[in-house]
């Protein structure tokens, strides 16, 4: 049965007009939603069968719909579970080449926002009638960048004409322009040419969302970074509604306001926003007119509760919100296979996807396995004249509770090093065999020589028999490469790094053990020495009796690599930044940490692994061990042995832009001790990864390139949102002093209600000061667990914080 016809109806239901041909069981397809050929961000997936099923949507607009054939009868359970099946395969494959898409198309956003200039001759603007607030000039085109916590995803490229298109594949759900400074009230609205007419209007910071689609998410998103924040959305009053409609919806779900532009009854065609407003009437009228807003539907009602509400709801602790569940740990950015060489990109996706594990982990092993081969064959200096160099050694690890498959997941990621290591291994047997078996000989002709010299001097006392008691020089002893160790003292890694210098790596099954043995008593030497061993470039010197004195190491360079729960980190966390045993900067060494969200969905994968991808890798692995500094054309001088590359022109510009702002930001006091000291390590990660992506991608080596630098950065503002999350155990301490006092209340040792002096005076850890039992209330209000009661006693006011006694519905 022909059923295309029943899916190109549903696409057109759905307001996309299908490509004239749908082609059947050949994966996703990509076609044209808006007339341009170039701009392929439709996509369909049309699968025959019994039951024809399918997907299609459009990227652009965020549209995304499944779809299953009427075959004129019902399904049976199997025809259902095997849909069901299909939808969810097809579910993680558009996920997957979505994300790949968007991962590309951030690195190029960021590379033609890199380029830019300030705008300095563009009509739009002036057309507008408006001024230029964080957007660039390229050529003809001036650029707005879309960004969200975790950098420019995409781009909207406004023409000479106002014409204006976006990034193909460019992330738009969630994405945003801040215009001025977010204070007290935020104000959103669809496009730029608005928003800077609201912000040169009212002096509020305006978001601009690209569209009313995109309105709610980026309200959320506001609202969960500023729960006391005025929110205000200036909607477009196009003739549709649709613009009014998103924007009620919106302001609903976020407890916002809404205005829209008023325009009289001789409304001139096509006028719909502010920047209209702003250009018939002037800014004053936009001013006036932003005055008038109106509370949504979700305010109005809110309000008239609290009217009705009596005051003995209010002493009783009833509210009309019931608690929201505190927040735990701050969001993440999802791992993306495009931070990756291109050379490992394949493998790792292989280990996750038969292991159903984050792609985080086999990412952050491979990682580190390869910058321990590479070790200090070769180093970068990130600058173009200084003396600075970088060996590109690595400390990972990878969260993750008991069960998520973190060490075979490691295990498998760590493949190619642990062949390397077996087959030095089997070539060191064989050459210690080779050298015992002269041994012996050495032995017995040794024995022999003292028994002919024996003979000779018996015969003749003033016999020369010097030369037969010479000992036989048969070379010197056999020495192992050694690629890793899991468990060894710090003097046994010395010794193993006296023979091996070019580098050692670190395998530990649960790192939180080799940190905890770190900080016992009698440790000190220890924890110094791989200290010392995370920058790759300094010596030691071993003087001890009984090892011998002067044992000196050129320089220490180790990688470490391991898994850690949770749990464990959290206290480990605590103590590393204030003031604990782990408070000299042995937990920022591992800047490449990850701490993914774990999927819920999970499908059973059964086949072989890829073999031309684990071939590939381990072919690299080999050429990665034997490189030469000759043949990739690095440099030496007299001021450091390690042969080096430097970046070329374009990577060098780029990495100066990204180390100017980096640097302020870990300047400028507003950063807790703790992030600082973990962003500080990224002066090294981002040279070492931009190497790394530069030596696994090109075997001739040459000077570091651009895209291998716009990979590092990339994956380096993923790493940064994952270090915010594993710090946060000791930078949000008001979450677990907000859970003590619930804990206090709900066990009968706290009164309730309850001043916040009963919470410091009773010296709680974690309430013991004024400030700290405060931060903690404030969280519990914010998340509707306490409610404040004021009585006012002639005096300054008493704050009385009640229980929330609400149970959600």
């Amino acid at each position: 049965m022909n059923n295309i016809p029943q899916f190109i109806n549903a696409m057109f239901q759905s307001g996309i007009t299908s490509p004239p041909t749908i082609i059947v069981d050949s994966g996703f397809q990509r076609f044209s939603t808006n007339g341009n050929a170039s701009d392929k961000s439709g996509y369909y997936n049309y699968h025959s069968g019994v039951i024809a099923t399918g997907c299609f949507g459009c990227w652009r607009s965020g549209i995304h719909q499944t779809w299953v054939a009427n075959i004129g009868r019902k399904f049976t359970q199997e025809e259902l579970t095997a849909h069901k099946e299909n939808i969810i395969a097809m579910q993680l494959k558009r996920d997957a080449e979505i994300s790949k898409d968007q991962a590309e198309a951030k690195i190029k956003a960021n590379n033609y926002w890199l380029k830019a200039t300030p705008v300095f001759d563009h009509p739009y603007l002036p057309n507008k009638g408006v001024n230029a607030y964080g957007v660039k000039q390229l050529g003809n085109t001036l650029i707005v960048p879309m960004s969200d916590s975790g950098g420019i995803h995409s781009l909207e490229f406004i023409q000479k004409n106002g014409s204006k298109s976006r990034l193909t594949d460019g992330r738009v759900k969630g994405c945003y322009h801040v215009i001025g400074e977010i204070k007290d009230v935020i104000r959103f609205a669809e496009g730029y040419a608005t928003c800077a007419s609201i912000y040169e209007a009212a002096g509020d910071a305006t978001v601009v969302t690209f569209g009313k689609d995109n309105i709610l998410k980026v309200a959320e998103t506001f609202r969960s970074q500023y729960p006391s924040a005025e929110l205000i959305i200036c909607a477009d009053d196009d003739l549709s509604g649709g613009g009014l409609k998103k924007a009620n919806e919106a302001a609903k779900a976020v407890g916002a306001s809404v205005v829209i532009p008023k325009f009289g009854d001789n409304r001139p065609e096509k006028m719909k926003d502010f920047n209209d407003i702003h250009q018939m009437y002037g800014l004053d009228e936009v001013k006036a007119q932003l005055a008038v807003i109106q509370p949504s539907a979700h305010i109005i009602n809110l309000a008239n509760d609290m009217l009705n509400e009596t005051v003995t709801n209010v002493i009783t602790g009833r509210l009309q919100s019931a608690p929201e569940q505190l927040p735990s740990l701050p969001d993440v950015m999802p791992f993306d296979y495009a931070y990756l060489p291109d050379a490992l990109r394949d493998y790792v996706m292989d280990i996750s996807e038969r292991l159903q594990c984050p792609a985080d982990f086999a990412a952050v092993g491979v990682t580190v396995m390869v910058a321990a081969i590479i070790g200090r064959q070769v180093a970068i200096r990130p600058m173009r004249k200084d003396s600075w160099t970088v060996i590109p050694n690595l400390w990972g690890a990878v969260i993750g509770n008991s069960g998520v498959m973190k060490s075979p997941t490691l295990s498998a990621a760590l493949s190619p090093i642990n062949r390397l290591a077996a087959s030095a291994t089997r070539a060191f047997n064989e050459l210690q065999a080779e050298y015992d078996g002269q041994a012996v000989i050495a032995k017995i002709q040794q024995s022999l020589g003292k028994d002919e010299a024996k003979k000779a001097l018996a015969k003749d006392r003033k016999a020369d028999v010097a030369n037969l008691l010479k000992p036989t020089i048969f070379g010197e002893a056999p020495i192992q490469r050694r690629y890793k160790t899991n468990n060894a003292t710090y003097e046994a890694v010395g010794e193993i790094m006296l023979e091996n210098p070019k580098g050692l790596m670190v395998e530990a099954d649960e790192i939180i053990g080799f940190l905890k043995k770190l900080d016992a008593s009698g440790q000190e030497e220890a924890r110094a020495f791989f200290l010392t061993s995370a920058d790759g470039d300094k010596g030691y010197t071993f003087d001890r009796i009984s090892r011998g004195k002067g044992l000196h190491i050129e320089a220490l360079c180790l990688s470490i690599i391991g898994g850690i729960q949770p749990g464990v980190l959290a206290e480990y966390v605590k103590q590393a930044t204030t003031g604990g045993a782990g408070a000299d900067g042995l937990l920022p060494r591992f800047s490449l940490i990850v701490y993914p969200d774990i999927s819920p969905v999970w499908k059973e994968v059964d086949r072989y692994p890829d073999t031309e991808a684990r071939n590939s890798v381990n072919a690299l692995a080999e050429r990665l061990d034997n490189l030469n500094a000759n043949h990739i054309g690095a440099e030496t001088d007299d001021f450091c042995n390690v042969p080096y590359l430097h970046f070329d022109d374009k990577a060098q510009l780029l990495f100066s832009e990204w180390r100017v702002p980096f640097e302020f930001k870990i300047r400028n006091g507003e950063e807790h001790p703790a992030i600082v000291s973990h962003l500080s390590k990224y002066r090294k990660l981002v040279p070492t990864l931009a190497l790394i992506n530069h030596l696994c991608d090109n075997a001739d080596g040459g000077a570091v390139n651009e895209s291998a630098l716009l990979r590092s950065i990339a994956f380096c503002e993923y790493l940064e949102s994952h270090a915010r999350r594993i710090y946060s155990f000791a930078t949000r301490p008001d979450i677990d002093s907000a859970k003590t006092i619930l804990k206090k209340l709900e066990g009968g040792k706290l009164s309730n209600p309850f001043k916040s002096r009963d919470l410091y005076r009773a010296c709680w850890t974690g309430l013991e000061t004024p400030q700290k039992a405060q931060a903690a209330i404030d969280l519990l209000v914010e998340y509707n667990h306490l409610f404040l009661q004021e009585v006012v006693t002639g005096g300054r006011p008493t704050a009385f914080y009640h229980l929330n006694k609400v149970v959600a519905i």
